[in-house]
């Protein structure tokens, strides 16, 4: 069941959609969202984070029923400050194509349920003092705090075309914040962010960093890139968004019980004792690891129809006990489609056997349990 504001939301079609065709040019704008939810989700707050859908950001305070959203505008800037007049000016006479202007729109359209709107990039704004009148460099600052001819700036170019003022109340909601990703090592700090992310969260827990971001990074990138302007709120929960529980569900696939490095250790040994030579075991490996990261792709349905099928085919085999790793995955190649054939060849099967014979328990475990119950 969807709310009333995520209805209002998604049937209203968006100002502008050619972000998400150039959307591989704005890499700094997805990490900063990756840091953002992470922030969110280390704080327990319930969250559905919308991708590039009416503002580059978009986060909802519930992931199925909310009333409120923040909207964020995601710019960075090699060089300089940022000032109220850059903000406010328009693009060859458009009256509506400002940054103020386009994230006031967001107000506008949605009015019942907006609570913020932020400008978010790596350099600060440079403006008066609202006490003394002096031009200072401000790391955040929201509308209340401007000086009044930075306001009136700000209001001149909220004016409807025909200058006749429009309601303004929305500019109570506007602030600046300088965030402290730089464009130039955005990626390692993303993953730096998440690396601390999960030594809180999970202390205990052995998590390869380089696939867990790639495996967020790459959702993140499919969600913004996803273009269809007659989305409504089903599909737009489905395909644009992120919510608390989705990444949970991520996050269980990332931190197991075991480690990463324990469970191919297992794998390895079987594959050994079947007769796998080195270069074999060095491409399961490689596949190993791409299905790690579509284990974390809740949406994938394609995987999760062929995992599906490895699964059964190795709950029957393992009542009789005689087949081997590479013998199981030729088994299911020939079950799958056309399609499913040109993604899923035999090395990427068995390295999914692998993960599904070795999920659960150790093999010494099972071993000492098979020798206890030896007469």
């Amino acid at each position: 069941m969807t709310s009333s504001a995520l209805n209002q939301f998604s049937n209203l079609p968006p100002r502008e959609t050619a972000g998400s065709s150039s959307s591989n040019r704005f890499d700094y704008q997805k990490n900063w969202s990756i840091c953002h939810f992470l922030e969110l989700h280390e704080d327990g707050q319930n969250y559905l984070v919308v991708f590039d859908h009416h503002e580059d950001i978009v986060v909802f305070n519930h992931g199925r029923t909310p009333d409120s959203a923040c909207f964020y505008q995601v710019k960075s800037k090699k060089s300089g400050k940022w000032t109220i007049a850059n903000l406010a000016k328009c693009t060859n006479k458009d009256h509506e194509s400002s940054i103020l202007r386009k994230l006031y729109k967001n107000y506008e359209n949605f009015p019942d349920f907006t609570v913020k709107l932020a400008f978010i990039s790596n350099q600060g704004l440079s403006t008066k003092d609202n006490k003394s009148g002096k031009k200072a460099v401000f790391s955040e600052l929201c509308f209340s705090e401007m000086h009044a001819d930075e306001k009136s700036i700000c209001a001149y170019a909220l004016e409807a075309e025909n200058k006749s003022h429009s309601n303004l109340s929305g500019l109570n909601l506007f602030e600046f914040e300088r965030t402290l990703l730089t464009i130039e090592d955005h990626v390692n700090q993303t993953k730096g962010k998440l690396s601390d992310f999960f030594e809180k969260q999970f202390p205990y827990e052995t998590v390869n960093i380089g696939l867990a971001y790639r495996a967020v990074f790459d959702e993140v990138r499919r969600k913004t890139n996803f273009e269809n302007t007659g989305v409504r709120s089903h599909s737009l929960i489905k395909e644009k968004s992120l919510s608390k529980e989705e990444f949970d569900n991520m996050l269980a696939v990332m931190v197991g019980q075991r480690s990463n490095a324990q469970l191919w250790s297992d794998a390895c040994s079987i594959l050994l004792n079947e007769g796998c030579n080195g270069l074999t075991l060095k491409n399961i490996r490689k596949a190993w690891n791409q299905v790690l990261v579509d284990e974390m792709n809740s949406s994938n349905e394609q995987f999760i129809d062929v995992s599906e099928l490895v699964q059964s085919t190795v709950n029957i085999a393992a009542q009789s006990g005689n087949s081997t790793i590479i013998s199981l995955a030729a088994e299911v190649v020939e079950k799958l489609d056309p399609a499913e054939s040109a993604v899923f060849d035999t090395v990427k099967i068995a390295a999914m056997i692998c993960r599904e014979i070795t999920r659960n328990e150790p093999l010494q475990e099972i071993s000492s349990e098979s020798e206890e119950q030896k007469p």
